[in-house]
C-alpha cells in the first residue's frame, strides 16, 4: 500500500512538473502590459587580486581566492514593446571568498546591482 502511494505521488509530481514546462526560459510572468521575470544565478570565479593592490615589482604576489556568488534577481519589462519599451532590473547577492585564510574570507559580503532601460520608437514607425 505504501509503495503504491509513493508511486502515485511520484507520478503526480512528474505530471505537475511536466505541465509547468510549457513556459520557455525568459517568458516571465505576464501581468497586463508588463512581464515580471524572477530568477537566480550561481556564479563561480577566481579573483587574482582580492585587495586591488598596485605594484611595479614583477615578483610581488597578490592575494587571490576562488569565489562563489548566489544572486536572486527580478526584472520587470514591457510585454509587447510599442513606441516606448521599459525594462528595470535588480539583483542582490552574496559573494563568498572560498579561502582558508580568514583575512580573505572576511572580504565576503553582499553585492547589489540595479539598472533601467527606456527605449523610444525602437521599431522606427
Amino acid at each position: 500500500m505504501r509503495l503504491r502511494l509513493a508511486q502515485t505521488g511520484a507520478a503526480l509530481t512528474i505530471m505537475v512538473m511536466a505541465s509547468a514546462a510549457y513556459a520557455e526560459p525568459g517568458d516571465g510572468l505576464k501581468t497586463g502590459r508588463m512581464v515580471v521575470s524572477p530568477g537566480i544565478t550561481l556564479t563561480g570565479a577566481y579573483d587574482t587580486n582580492v585587495f586591488h593592490q598596485l605594484t611595479d615589482e614583477p615578483n610581488d604576489e597578490f592575494s587571490s581566492a576562488p569565489t562563489l556568488t548566489i544572486a536572486p534577481f527580478l526584472k520587470v519589462s514591457t510585454a509587447e514593446p510599442g513606441s516606448v519599451d521599459l525594462s528595470v532590473d535588480a539583483t542582490v547577492g552574496w559573494q563568498q571568498y572560498l579561502s582558508g585564510d580568514d583575512v580573505l574570507a572576511d572580504q565576503s559580503g553582499l553585492t547589489a546591482k540595479a539598472g533601467a532601460n527606456v527605449g523610444i520608437n525602437r521599431q522606427g514607425t
